[in-house]
């Protein structure tokens, strides 16, 4: 794996299959994006969020309850789960 640490405190990691996870040091956020597109966000109050390729993407808010949304951003009241499992 490649790491890179940035002036600003950030760190970049690549990994051998493909994936990347970035650290954000001002807001402590992590995002790790896989090959296949995929993005997987870490915020420091515990909010968690998935960004699937399609563009659709899940939410998972510090108190438990989720929110889905369609690739054009409208909320929904969930993913298709084949192709979208949840966090």
């Amino acid at each position: 794996k490649q790491v890179t640490k940035f002036v600003n405190g950030d760190i970049k990691e690549e990994s051998t299959d493909g994936s990347t996870t970035y650290y954000y040091r001002e807001t402590k956020t992590t995002e790790i994006t896989y090959k296949d597109g995929l993005r997987l966000l870490h915020f420091s109050n515990n909010q968690m969020e998935k960004h699937f390729p399609d563009g659709s993407r899940e939410v998972v808010f510090t108190d438990k309850t989720r929110k889905y949304y369609d690739p054009q951003g409208n909320p929904c009241d969930q993913l298709p789960d084949p192709e979208h499992p949840s966090i």
